[in-house]
């Protein structure tokens, strides 16, 4: 599995680069206005964008889509595997419970788990670990920029459902236009 070939690369198009840089940018004007959080934001961003999506849509993702790749329906090849990963993917949230409590964890687990769902149709329609990547790094970079490393917090299972929701719609628009036109 680890000796497959990874589909990432930097080439990208002159408009994709203009809009890398521009985030890129303001990523960073947001990471001098909260200062105080920008260097753990940043190895939080690094470390969890590369190694984890690495791992589950490098690794994981692409050989779950080797073995369903014989299925005649496009939906049966590409819905379990993008399932099955972003469950994994989640799932291996449930790491942090060496740092926080149980019922945060778990909502987190379960907001990884649509976030996977979103990080898997983002690699799906590009085709590019990259992208996922950057996007995975936007968020928990932000997130931790903002409220600085996670810890624990009192936050209800109700509340994020709309969360949840929100990135489940969001992969599906990005996801839709990959299961339409499925050639392999």
């Amino acid at each position: 599995m680890t000796k497959q070939k990874i589909p990432f690369s930097f080439k990208l198009k002159r408009e994709q680069r203009q809009i890398i840089s521009i985030l890129i940018i303001i990523t960073f004007i947001a990471g001098f206005l909260h200062i105080k959080n920008f260097f753990v934001a940043l190895t939080i961003g690094l470390v969890a964008c590369t190694t984890e999506e690495y791992l589950m849509r490098g690794i994981v993702l692409v050989t779950l889509l080797r073995l369903f790749a014989n299925f005649d329906n496009r939906f049966a090849r590409i819905l379990p595997p993008v399932i099955i990963s972003s469950i994994l993917f989640g799932m291996e949230h449930f790491l942090n419970l060496a740092s926080q409590n149980l019922s945060f964890t778990i909502v987190q687990v379960c907001i990884a788990i649509t976030m996977g769902f979103v990080f898997a149709s983002i690699f799906l329609r590009t085709g590019n670990l990259l992208y996922p990547m950057i996007c995975h790094f936007e968020i928990d970079f932000l997130l931790t920029l903002l409220h600085g490393a996670p810890h624990d917090i009192n936050v209800s299972f109700q509340s994020s459902i709309p969360v949840m929701l929100f990135y489940l719609f969001i992969g599906l628009i990005i996801l839709i236009p990959v299961l339409e036109n499925d050639k392999n």
